[in-house]
């Protein structure tokens, strides 16, 4: 609703004004739409992931990794604190691997940083094996990469993952990255 003004008059007392009892309800009618937007605001404000108190946020997120034969979906736990974003995933999220390739997607809006930035992380696994990889996050997807075992050109990259077997990401996997 529009806000709804009362008319003053010219001056004091000339009767030109709007009636005090219109004027009451206009006041209570500006009231009531005020009253509704804040509360709409508070709605989603607590349909947001996680619980927020200041700059502080945690949460879960059900993550998709693509590369694989199926749909492969885990739970990822998330902790914002300030402009730094923490994931870390309590069970293994892993399947069999139909690409050399590997990302998750289905990262909420609280924990995607303003620009693409990477970080290395431990407990991605390829072919049965755990290694040390990274993690290049930008918007709602993050697209891992691990280290070769076969080529010196090429020591880590994002297509170095076997395209049969199984891959994902171990028990324990983290990754810490900056939102900002």
């Amino acid at each position: 609703m529009a806000q709804q003004l009362i008319n003053t008059g010219t001056f004091a007392n000339d009767a030109t004004g709007t009636p005090l009892q219109t004027g009451g309800q206009l006041i209570n009618a500006n009231f009531t739409d005020v009253y509704a937007q804040l509360t709409a605001q508070a709605a989603l404000i607590a349909a947001l992931p996680g619980q927020i108190a200041g700059n502080f946020a945690v949460g879960t997120f059900t993550g998709t990794l693509t590369g694989m034969t199926t749909v492969v979906t885990g739970t990822v736990n998330y902790a914002v604190a300030g402009k730094l974003a923490f994931l870390y995933v309590p069970s293994t999220i892993n399947g069999t691997s139909n690409a050399t390739t590997m990302t998750m997607t289905g990262l909420p809006a609280v924990v995607q940083p303003v620009v693409s930035t990477i970080a290395p992380c431990y407990n991605l696994f390829d072919n049965g094996a755990t290694q040390m990889g990274f993690g290049t996050v930008a918007g709602a997807v993050i697209t891992f990469g691990v280290a070769s075992t076969t080529s010196v050109a090429n020591r880590v990259a994002s297509t170095l993952f076997q395209a049969s077997a199984s891959k994902g990401i171990a028990a324990g996997w983290s990754l810490a990255y900056p939102l900002a």
